[in-house]
């Protein structure tokens, strides 16, 4: 479907998910799609959920593969530490790729490491991440919102980084990541002011 995005994710509650189809990725995983949808009915976000039992891990597995990766990674984009990122792509390197990471929901609220580290002002690790990103996945990896429908951009909106949404938008300024609406139906530019974030407000 074209402008949907796609966000990776697992986790040891079930109440976490809602399963609404099943589909191959590739590779040894299998996933689950959670939809959410704009105001305007448009699909923004697919969330695909490491189905590790597919796999053939057991449970005491996918707790332990829980602890080693989504535990370590919303730490590490808080702190800016790239090479702790680095270290969790190279051990688990049969299930996770940077594509998939970048998409990949770390925490309950859905957020991506884009989320975070954008919260937390983190411009370089940000900016080293989105260079990461094939062209193809700019808008798979940009436009996903978290439970509360925020999307990065919006995070670094509320902080008022400039350059982290400088960063994200030229990107791809076809994306227009200020017109995508997140919590409570607000705009970037509304959370902006909301926050008083004076220079975001005029960017």
């Amino acid at each position: 479907m074209e402008g949907v995005g796609r966000k990776w994710g697992f986790g040891v509650r079930r109440s976490w998910w809602r399963e609404v189809g099943t589909e191959s990725c590739g590779g040894r995983l299998d996933g689950r799609m959670w939809f959410f949808r704009s105001q305007r009915g448009r699909p923004l976000c697919i969330v695909w959920r490491l189905s590790l039992k597919v796999c053939g891990f057991s449970m005491m597995e996918e707790c332990e593969l829980y602890f080693q990766i989504c535990v370590p990674l919303p730490k590490a984009a808080l702190k800016g530490n790239l090479k702790e990122v680095y270290n969790i792509l190279r051990v688990h390197e049969e299930i996770l790729n940077r594509s998939s990471l970048l998409r990949m929901a770390i925490t309950k609220g859905h957020a991506t490491i884009l989320h975070v580290a954008a919260g937390a002002r983190q411009t370089s690790f940000v900016e080293e991440m989105i260079n990461s990103i094939q062209p193809s996945d700019y808008e798979s990896t940009l436009l996903l919102q978290d439970n509360n429908r925020n999307t990065s951009f919006c995070f670094a909106a509320a902080v008022g980084d400039v350059e982290i949404a400088k960063i994200m938008h030229n990107k791809n300024p076809n994306l227009n990541l200020a017109a995508i609406r997140g919590n409570h139906d607000k705009t970037p530019l509304d959370m902006a002011v909301m926050f008083g974030q004076k220079e975001m407000a005029t960017f």
